[in-house]
């Protein structure tokens, strides 16, 4: 197996696969989205609220917030968090404090209410560390992936400008009068270039072998470490089955 970084900026990753099939690349997804451990704020107990919004939705909005570490976890590790904060202003996730110094709040600028003057807030957290599978906050991130497109054009067609002006994307070229793909990652799929020929010259097709993967963290893990922590839980469940395989013999 081959991987490839093709691009990456602020919690988005594109990937390209090379030597993998379909399975293996459903079962890393699934593992990433729902099989690893991530932070979550589970309990919220309130003290003071004298914020706009009501003490039920503002502990929905705390559990959905990305909580980052740099310590190893493992699921159902608990953290305490506190937050204390007077008006006037907005309370953002910066505000929240917690008792661990290599665990904190991700996204630090994200608002949490608004206080008056007179106004303040004060509550303390429960947060669990526990797997997509059980709920949303606890999914890692989003990830999605594709078959490498493969799109091959006759030499005998005559419309070769047309086709590649076709792309939307712009990931079709005209080299010595013969139409390329010259960025496969890039392209969409959307069957214009084939449409554009009518005579049938133009053939849309996907390697079967290679796939291209789209990364997005909510930001309490970066995504090289969701994909690492995937695999070694991919590896422990194909140990633990060849095991349970042997015990039958």
């Amino acid at each position: 197996m081959e991987v490839k970084r093709l691009e990456g900026k602020g919690n988005k990753i594109k990937l390209l696969f090379k030597g993998v099939d379909t399975p293996l690349m459903n079962g890393l997804r699934r593992t990433a989205m729902a099989g690893i451990p991530v932070i979550a704020i589970e309990d919220v107990t309130f003290f003071e609220n004298d914020s706009p919004i009501s003490d039920e939705m503002l502990a929905h909005r705390l559990g959905m917030l990305p909580i980052e570490s740099t310590k190893e976890i493992k699921e159902g590790d608990e953290f305490s968090f506190t937050l204390q904060k007077e008006g006037p202003g907005t309370v953002y996730a910066k505000d929240i404090q917690g008792k661990d110094p290599k665990t904190k709040i991700a996204a630090s600028k994200t608002p949490i209410t608004e206080l008056d003057k007179k106004q303040s807030i004060k509550l303390e957290m429960k947060a669990i560390a526990g797997k997509g599978s059980q709920h949303a906050k606890w999914q890692a991130g989003i990830i999605s992936y594709k078959n490498l497109p493969k799109i091959t054009v006759d030499e005998d067609c005559e419309k070769g400008k047309s086709i590649v002006d076709s792309c939307p994307v712009n990931v079709l070229e005209l080299r010595n009068k013969k139409v390329v793909l010259a960025d496969a990652p890039g392209c969409t799929l959307c069957g214009n270039c084939r449409d554009t020929c009518k005579e049938g010259h133009v053939h849309i097709d996907y390697q079967q072998d290679q796939f291209v993967v789209d990364m997005e963290s909510h930001g309490g893990i970066e995504n090289e470490r969701i994909l690492l922590k995937s695999i070694e839980v991919l590896q422990e469940k194909a140990q633990s089955f060849k095991k349970a395989l042997k015990s039958r013999e």
